[in-house]
């Protein structure tokens, strides 16, 4: 039978007890704690090594890309994968945090539509100023011309 180990359990703040024959400083296992190994300069494992998918038989592994990994999903796990649970909470979440996302930038599309339009007003308004300007003042040069220019009834001739 297995002896419980509680029941020679210590109260805590008492000395621990040598066994017959033992002192408390001496080892039961005299050898060397620990030993240190020398550590070699290159491993070992050549696939440890930089660009560790060298194949140790001469080739290197095909890259995979997009096309592979397309290849590898079946048609039936693409029409069934909005039944699995995971994927149809993340969906969910998805499609509303787009769907705020596309509001605020509607929104913010908006305000920027609306600044555009309201300095293309106020730059037109500017023009419009200039242009009325130019004219009263060319108005009031040919009025000038008109007053210091005496204009006769009389012909000669």
């Amino acid at each position: 039978m297995v002896r419980d180990t509680r029941d020679n359990a210590l109260p805590p703040g008492t000395p621990p007890q040598s066994r017959p024959g033992e002192s408390l400083n001496e080892r039961p296992y005299q050898g060397k704690i620990y030993e240190r190994f020398p550590v070699s300069a290159t491993p070992e494992n050549s696939n440890a090594l930089p660009g560790g998918t060298t194949n140790t038989a001469g080739g290197r592994p095909k890259d995979a890309g997009l096309i592979d990994a397309a290849k590898t999903v079946k048609l039936e796990e693409l029409t069934e994968v909005h039944k699995k649970p995971c994927v149809r909470d993340s969906l969910l979440t998805g499609i509303g945090t787009s769907f705020g996302l596309e509001m605020q930038g509607m929104k913010r599309a908006a305000e920027i539509i609306d600044r555009k339009k309201t300095e293309k007003e106020r730059k037109a308004e500017e023009a419009r100023a200039a242009r009325r300007k130019a004219k009263e003042e060319a108005d009031a040069r040919a009025e000038e011309e008109a007053i210091r220019k005496p204009q006769d009834s009389w012909k000669f001739w």
